[in-house]
């Protein structure tokens, strides 16, 4: 199980169970995680013996690049500036929320962790092939299914490329239940290849690049 700490933010009296063996020392031998609330970061730094070193309040701009948690699930936070394809990936096998691809999604962190923690997918809506549109925070966002994954693609009404974009969002959610622990790098090199092509939906040769990014991500 690891060593675990019951940290409680000064701001909000919330309260998190951390296994701080889930983060690696870095900054001289710290471990630094977020902690994320309603409206506010909780940023702690702890050291090898378990006394915590610092304790931030920040916005939430303030934890990209930084390890951070959510009601028990991993968040992954390198974000990419790129606005044209924004969407969040859901591993509930291993409860890791990835919102790199989603810098839209730091103006309303809790919100969209809180739906996605909290979707329950109607039972009409289980078999493959499923597709469905949620509300987070006045943003649409639509839901693709391939268990363990689900993809929330960000939508907008004025977007020429609506319809595109949810052929692909479909299709990287069908390849990213094959691969996991994607590197940023890999990533920001499959969303620009994808920005670059939504004039048109995933073709046999897109996809095939799309995997050629994946397979050859050392």
């Amino acid at each position: 199980m690891g060593r675990e700490l019951i940290i409680v933010c000064p701001r909000c009296h919330a309260q998190d169970k951390v296994n701080i063996e889930m983060f690696s020392p870095e900054f001289g031998g710290l471990r630094r995680m977020a902690l994320i609330h309603r409206g506010h970061v909780l940023i702690v730094d702890i050291d090898s013996s378990l006394f915590i070193r610092g304790a931030y309040i920040t916005p939430y701009s303030h934890i990209v690049g930084t390890s951070a948690i959510f009601r028990n699930h991993v968040v992954l936070t390198d974000i990419i500036l790129e606005k044209n394809f924004e969407f969040v990936v859901y591993r509930t096998d291993r409860e890791v929320i990835d919102i790199r691809a989603c810098p839209e999604c730091l103006a309303y962190l809790y919100e969209v962790l809180n739906s996605i923690v909290e979707y329950k997918v109607p039972d009409k809506y289980i078999a493959a092939d499923h597709q469905r549109f949620i509300t987070i925070s006045d943003k649409t966002f639509v839901v693709e299914m391939n268990p363990p994954v689900i993809l929330f693609g960000l939508l907008s009404d004025n977007d020429k490329y609506k319809e595109t974009k949810i052929s692909w969002f479909a299709a990287l959610c069908k390849i990213f239940k094959e691969k996991e622990n994607i590197p940023t790098r890999v990533l920001r090199d499959i969303i620009e290849y994808v920005v670059e092509n939504l004039s048109h939906p995933p073709s046999p040769e897109d996809i095939s690049k799309l995997n050629s990014f994946l397979n050859n991500r050392d």
